[in-house]
Order: C-alpha cells, then structure tokens, then sequence
C-alpha cells in the first residue's frame, strides 16, 4: 500500500499570524447552519497539527485530508486549512466563526470542553491517546496501531539474520506502548528465540535521538529496527534495515500506516445531520478490517514469499480469526 504523493499550496494566514495549508478544492462560500441536516455544502475544516506537517503523526493526517478532499462525500465540498499548535489557537479559531469543524490533532479534550458551550454548531474533534470521552460536539478518534506493527514484528523476526531486533518509541503513552509490544509479540510468536532492545527517545519527535538510539541498538547487533519517529541519518549507514511508522518512510523497508478517511467520512456525517451534534461520547477505533490502520511492504526489499505469509497473517486479523490485544504497559 502506498501514499500520495503530497501536492499542498502554502499561504499566510493572515488574520491569525499563523503558516496554514490550504487546499483550494472548492471555491463556494459556506452555507448558514441551521437545524436541519446539511446537504450540497462546503465543509470548513480547521486542522491544528500536533507538531508540524512533516512529523508522521500529521503527515499521515495530512496526506488522509488531501486524499478525502479529492473524492469527498456526495454533494459536500472540502476546504480545509492547516494551522500549527499555539497557545489560544482553538479558542481564537472558533471565534472566528470560519470553520464547521476543528481538528485537534492530539490530546486536546480539557480546551475542548469548555469551547463547546460556547460554540455548539461547531464540531471539535480530537486524536489519539490523551483525551476524554465528552461526545455531543467533540468527537474522538482512536488511532492504534497495534494490528500493523504486531505484523512488523512477524516480518521483523523472518527477515532478521542476526536473530536481534529492536524497536525505539518516543513517549511511553499507551498508544506507543500499544505497538511496541505487539510489534514484540509478533516478533516473538514468530520466532521464540529472538532476542530483543527496547528503547524510548522520551519525546514526540527528534531525528537526532531516533538515530542515535537506532544507532546502539546496531551496535548490540540488531539489524533490524522498528522506529516510531523518524531518524535522520539513513539506516543502511547505520547497518540497519528500518521499519517505519504512521506513513510508508522512504528509508524503511515496511511501515505501519495510520489511514484517516474513515474518521474524516465519520467527521463529516455527525456535522451533517445538523444540531444538535451527537458525536459518539467513547473514543471511536478502527483497525484493518475498518481501513483505519494499514501496512507497506516495499516489495524490492522483501520476497514474494514473504510477503505472501505477512498478507495471510494480514487477512487473518481483518477477518477477526486472529486478534491482537492491546497492551498499554511499558515494553521490555
């Protein structure tokens, strides 16, 4: 499976000081809300990203939006604007009265919750661990990746020659720990004799940590490493093959993917019934049989054959004859 390629047009965003995205797909002014249910609208998508739109986090989201605004919901048009995190920007962006929706792309339910009362007909939405089950005007995405790194971890222990793999996370938040664990248990159930290093850069982003982390693990001879943020220095300089997280990595040889469509199609629906909004209030997961998670295999890299078992495995978990279970503890 492979992304697009990224085609964005940057502009200033003025009234709010801010380097935005914005994807100028559609030119119709907004419709008044009202109660009823919307229909042959433009959607005003205000997105704050959680670090900036290269870190994999918001670059899979980024990439997502751009592939929903290219084919959006039936009589809907997509206008989507992204905007880097600040202090106020939520605040400051539903009152501005612009957007119908405003993506939070990370913990963001305590700033969230009081700005519903005050701007009902505005959907927030919030993503990934962190966040609090209000529903009503906040709806809240899940994002777990377990099923495809759990399937990395089984790759990991085919491909692996030295019979030493490692894994590096960033912040030891349930939804790291969540993959690093099954990417272990896939790891070990395919090999039960392969050893492993564990190791955690204690931030959300740092190409220089990533590499030097990815670094000592080579050198207590893992020559295999999955990173969940990327690094800087190539891996085949550090005498490494790379697994990748959140979009396929272009120095990875396999990634997990996280895939949004499906939460931008829920977005829109609740926005469209109109108000009053009734978001689901528990944190709303999709996996691989709901297309909210994926995987890339660079097929160069890997053998038809082995690809062929991993796809077996895939199908296995999507059709729930294999289940992953979520694991939050601190890996080791």
């Amino acid at each position: 499976m492979r992304t697009t390629d990224q085609i964005l047009s940057k502009r200033l965003c003025a009234t709010l000081g801010a380097l935005c995205v914005f994807f100028a797909l559609s030119f119709n002014s907004v419709s008044a809300q009202n109660d009823a249910p919307r229909a042959d609208e433009t959607l005003d998508i205000a997105v704050v990203m959680a670090l900036n739109s290269s870190a994999g986090w918001d670059l899979s989201f980024r990439e997502a939006l751009e592939r929903f605004a290219a084919r959006p919901p039936e009589d809907l048009s997509i206008r989507a604007t992204l905007y880097a995190p600040a202090p106020n920007r939520l605040r400051d962006l539903a009152e501005s009265q612009r957007y119908d929706v405003i993506w939070a792309h990370s913990h963001a339910s305590d700033r969230v919750e009081p700005l519903m009362l005050a701007h009902p007909r505005v959907l927030f939405v919030v993503a990934g661990d962190g966040n609090r089950p209000l529903g009503g005007a906040q709806l809240w995405v899940m994002k777990r990746l377990h099923e495809p790194s759990w399937l990395l971890g089984a790759l990991a222990a085919r491909l692996s020659k030295s019979g030493v793999i490692g894994v590096v996370g960033t912040v030891p938040y349930a939804d790291v720990n969540d993959q690093m664990n099954a990417f272990l248990a896939g790891a070990r159930e395919t090999r039960p004799d392969i050893r492993t290093h564990v190791s955690f850069i204690d931030a959300w982003s740092g190409a220089d940590k990533v590499a030097a982390a990815t670094a000592a693990q080579s050198a207590q001879g893992a020559d295999i490493v999955f990173r969940l943020a990327s690094g800087k220095t190539p891996c085949a300089e550090l005498n490494v093959r790379c697994f990748g997280n959140f979009t396929a990595d272009p120095d990875a040889i396999a990634s997990a993917l996280a895939l949004w469509e499906a939460d931008l199609r829920l977005a829109a629906e609740v926005w469209r019934k109109g108000s009053p909004l009734a978001a689901p209030k528990e944190g709303v997961w999709r996996g691989l049989a709901q297309h909210g998670v994926g995987l890339h295999i660079d097929s160069a890299e890997v053998s038809p054959g082995q690809v062929a078992e991993i796809e077996r495995l895939q199908r296995e978990i999507a059709n729930g004859d294999r289940v992953i279970p979520i694991d939050p503890r601190r890996p080791r």
